[in-house]
């Protein structure tokens, strides 16, 4: 049984629609009132607001509501598909309107709603359309809406605080290592799929406190295992004479490169993300090692990405999840997209025990060994290292709310196995960085709509650091002097 039974004219001619049990959406009399007491909370906005309306019908409230000069973006929610198709015949001009169920909800929200862009997001729905729906499906509550609502809006305020201290760095980082890329293509240094023995156990390693107690059998057994290893335990596993197959890098900032400082052995594969730390990849380069490069799901990288594909219809760059932002989860994926059956994880405790934040031999221990003073010893340096936020206790071990997170997204990772796929990953087609650079450039002179996208990350940050700017042009300038200045390097 369809959700709509049919269109019927109102007495003022303005078409309207009948539910499933033959009740009218708006009144069969004047409807235009309906529609006038429903959209006046938001007319006359003085900021931009993104709306999702529920019910959607004939659409007379969304196209009035269309008009509005400071509604950004409409989510136009309906029961189901079919619902949606019979809502879109009336419907000529859908530019500000994107069409989504309660299925599907929360994806279209995640994957369309920038706040620094669309401004606040705002919720309401027809009350005829809930009432209709309560009848339609016995299990259906107006708190689904709200829960997904409130739950999608929570981790985009995450991923927002992030991109608005981060999006400036990963956006010079990406540029940089589009250009390192070219380079490791041009060098024959792209790392492949034949390098990846899975038959062996795939062995990811991290570097909490326990990793000490766990490092022997790697040491032990080291032909049973195909190591990644994270940045962070790279130098503690070189000092234990361990050469991993993998290093694993994702943060962008210059201090990650500190992992590196000492010699590379060559036969290490480095698995880096675009955002990473560009100085790092460029020391992998000059030591002749190979490179796997990842899209975490960047838009600027995913863009690249696609004009890439657009080349030879092949994906040429290793699509994985960071989950929430970790390394050792973006080791532990790439290893299952390549489809390793068998695994084991060292040091990934997400926990400070013995009251030490890391395994012995990361870089803090030489930095802080090393400007240790009688009034600051290492011991109040890793003590603030570890205390710098709320911890929680639990019997001999502490940890935070964001060490708490990452291990409760690893847990619900492994158990729904929803892993990336990357045995289909090509080598890239012949392309050169430079044109890449001067398309992009012209696309966002050209105003275009997927282009924009990619700089939602650095919007973030300018909105946070240049309060009062013109986002987009400040975004526009700083990412055409940036392209000037690579593309003049020699």
């Amino acid at each position: 049984m369809s959700f709509y039974k049919e269109i019927i004219k109102a007495k003022d001619e303005n078409p309207i629609p009948l539910f499933f049990n033959n009740k009218p959406m708006f009144s069969k009399y004047n409807p235009l009132k309906d529609v006038e007491i429903f959209t006046n909370q938001f007319l006359n906005l003085q900021e931009k607001k993104c709306l999702l309306i529920g019910g959607v019908g004939t659409g007379l409230h969304i196209k009035k509501l269309e008009a509005e000069k400071n509604i950004s973006i409409i989510f136009a929610l309906e029961n189901d598909k079919e619902s949606i198709e019979f809502s879109k015949k009336h419907f000529q001009n859908i530019d500000k309107i994107i069409f989504c169920t309660l299925e599907n909800l929360e994806n279209t929200i995640l994957e369309n709603y920038i706040p620094q862009i669309h401004g606040d997001f705002a919720y309401k729905s027809l009350n005829s359309w809930i009432l209709a729906l309560k009848e339609y499906d016995a299990t259906f509550d107006e708190k689904i809406i709200q829960e997904k609502v409130l739950s999608t809006l929570k981790n985009i305020s995450r991923d927002v605080a992030t991109q608005s201290f981060f999006g400036k760095i990963w956006h010079k980082n990406i540029f940089h290592n589009i250009k390192n890329f070219y380079e490791a293509y041009n060098s024959e240094l792209l790392a492949d799929n034949s390098l990846f023995h899975t038959d062996k156990t795939l062995a990811i390693i991290g570097a909490s406190p326990n990793l000490d107690n766990t490092i022997s059998e790697l040491k032990e057994n080291p032909e049973k295992y195909f190591i990644i290893a994270t940045d962070t335990s790279f130098q503690i596993l070189i000092q234990h004479k361990i050469i991993p197959q993998v290093v694993a890098t994702l943060d962008g900032q210059v201090i990650s490169s500190r992992h590196f400082i000492q010699k590379i052995p060559n036969s290490t594969i480095l698995l880096a993300d675009f955002c990473a730390n560009p100085n790092i990849i460029e020391k992998f380069l000059k030591n002749k090692s190979k490179i796997a490069f990842t899209n975490t799901g960047h838009p600027l990288v995913s863009l690249f990405d696609l004009w890439l594909f657009q080349k030879n219809n092949k994906k040429s760059i290793y699509r994985v999840s960071a989950g929430n932002g970790t390394v050792l989860q973006l080791a532990l994926d790439f290893g299952f997209s390549l489809e390793f059956t068998k695994y084991k994880l060292f040091g990934a405790e997400f926990a400070y025990t013995k009251n030490k934040p890391y395994a012995k031999g990361t870089y803090f221990d030489y930095q802080y060994n090393f400007s240790s003073t009688k009034l600051n010893s290492t011991e109040n340096s890793f003590s603030s290292l570890m205390y710098r936020t709320q911890i929680i206790r639990n019997l001999d071990k502490i940890t935070t709310e964001n060490l708490k997170a990452y291990k409760d997204f690893l847990e619900n990772y492994l158990e729904n196995k929803k892993y990336s796929y990357n045995k289909d990953v090509f080598f890239p087609p012949k392309f050169e960085y430079k044109d890449f650079f001067h398309w992009y450039i012209n696309a966002l002179e050209n105003d275009e709509k997927n282009v924009k996208k990619s700089l939602f990350p650095l919007l973030a940050w300018i909105n946070n650091y240049k309060k009062n700017s013109d986002n987009y042009n400040e975004a526009l300038f700083f990412t055409k002097k940036l392209l000037l200045c690579l593309l003049n390097e020699e």
